[in-house]
């Protein structure tokens, strides 16, 4: 798991922006620095290449003459003295005489690389020599397994001798050797002091934005008590200040519709809660009678389907009383319909505190009410319909400032569900005529009839 973690971590640095930055910075100085220091160098070969190719056989020349010069002192000819070999040690002094400070070699060879005389010992190079010595009217590198040396040679008359000056590769080429490692100094030091001064840069330039990186992630986490962490301060021209800028105003933008937003949610929940309210009591005011603050013939038609349909699957009995206020149109015309209305309102005060909590009390309309009584067959219905009756025949109904109280009487129609909620209804409805009938005041049941 280590392993793992260092192995992202060292991936995401490598694909980092300071890396590449980092990594294109010290490449570029690196591959300037080779090409520079190639052209350098290449530079300082061709001038020391140039230099023995110029100088080399003009020396060449002037060495033959004073050689010539010496040996006319000693009284004999160069080839005169090549010719006498008991006098090759004086042409060995007289070359050692006029060797050059430089040490360029110089000696006499004959046309199979042999030495005549000299102050070097041609023989690790002879064959080489020998095969070039036609050709070294100008100098030449002369390269092969065992020789590595410039030279030039000019022929000593017809002798077929010839006079030859040579250098070793390495000493005539020392200067770029040493040009060569100057300059690779120079390139190391300069690949580092470039890449110490991308680094401090790029860090410079990528600090401010990891902490612009950070609060942006923070904010779309909903943070937006961000402050941003700016490792220094930045001027009004900088690109990546005027980014910092623009962020901080977003974030202020942000903080003020967030507030905004919440006084709204606020204001929308305290408009929500008002709404239910209102629908719960236009809920209540849709199901509810305004007089007698009963149930009214809508909530009670939607209950009787419900309970029709849960009898269906239980089988349990239901049973339904017609309750009619007798003579109740006499009572309005006699004392006005406001007194009607508290007989009514009076009334299901009472019709309320008769009945069992299991039961349903509704107005059905004008002076009629019904009651649903659930588990409960045709006997208890009628047994609770005639206690509902005495109850409201031994009330007194008070009216304004009457001083005597009104007595009223009400009659009751039961039926007992039996499949049908229509026909349960018509059968009640049936028996509260059949009572009306037989002087009011009374309880009929639909099964005496047949229903």
């Amino acid at each position: 798991m280590i392993c793992t973690h260092y192995v992202m971590r060292l991936r995401q640095s490598r694909n980092s922006v300071s890396s590449r930055v980092l990594a294109f910075v010290s490449i570029s100085t690196l591959i300037s620095s080779l090409a520079i220091s190639w052209i350098a160098i290449d530079s300082q070969r061709t001038a020391l290449r140039v230099d023995l190719e110029s100088r080399h056989p003009t020396a060449l020349a002037r060495r033959y003459e004073r050689l010539q010069h010496w040996l006319s002192g000693q009284q004999t000819d160069l080839e005169q003295a090549l010719a006498a070999r008991e006098q090759w040690p004086l042409l060995a002094l007289g070359l050692d005489e006029i060797q050059h400070p430089a040490s360029r070699g110089l000696q006499i060879v004959d046309a199979a690389g042999a030495p005549v005389a000299g102050v070097l010992d041609p023989a690790p190079h002879r064959d080489t020599l020998a095969r070039a010595l036609p050709t070294l009217a100008t100098p030449r590198e002369l390269s092969g397994p065992e020789a590595d040396i410039y030279a030039t040679a000019t022929p000593i008359g017809d002798s077929g001798f010839y006079l030859v000056s040579s250098v070793a590769r390495a000493h005539a080429f020392a200067p770029a050797r040493a040009v060569a490692l100057r300059v690779l100094v120079a390139d190391v030091c300069l690949v580092i002091l470039f890449t110490l001064l991308a680094q401090r840069i790029t860090r410079r330039i990528l600090e401010p934005i990891h902490a612009l990186s950070d609060g942006a992630r923070r904010v779309s986490r909903g943070e937006l008590d961000v402050r941003l962490d700016l490792p220094y301060p930045l001027g009004p021209s900088d690109e990546i200040g005027l980014l910092a800028r623009t962020f901080e105003s977003m974030l202020q933008r942000l903080r003020t519709n967030q507030r905004e937003i919440e006084r709204t949610n606020q204001q929308l929940r305290a408009n929500n809660d008002e709404l239910q309210q209102a629908n719960q009591v236009l809920e209540q005011l849709s199901i509810t009678d305004g007089l007698t603050k009963l149930h009214n013939h809508r909530y009670f038609q939607d209950l009787l389907v419900h309970e029709s349909k849960r009898l269906e699957r239980t089988g349990a009995p239901l049973s339904l009383m017609l309750i009619d206020l007798d003579d109740f149109k006499q009572l309005n015309d006699r004392y006005g319909h406001a007194a009607g209305d508290q007989v009514l309102s009076r009334l299901a005060e009472l019709l309320n505190r008769a009945i069992r909590e299991t039961d349903m009390l509704a107005r059905y309309g004008g002076e009629e009410f019904v009651v649903l009584s659930s588990g409960t067959d045709l006997a208890g219905a009628c047994v609770l319909a005639e206690k509902i009756r005495l109850t409201i025949e031994q009330s007194a109904f008070a009216i304004d400032d009457r001083v005597e109280p009104l007595q009223v009487t009400v009659s009751i129609g039961v039926a007992l569900f039996r499949g049908c909620s229509k026909r349960m209804f018509r059968a009640a409805d049936s028996a509260l005529y059949r009572a009306k009938d037989q002087g009011k005041n009374c309880v009929i049941e639909a099964a005496s009839e047949g229903a």
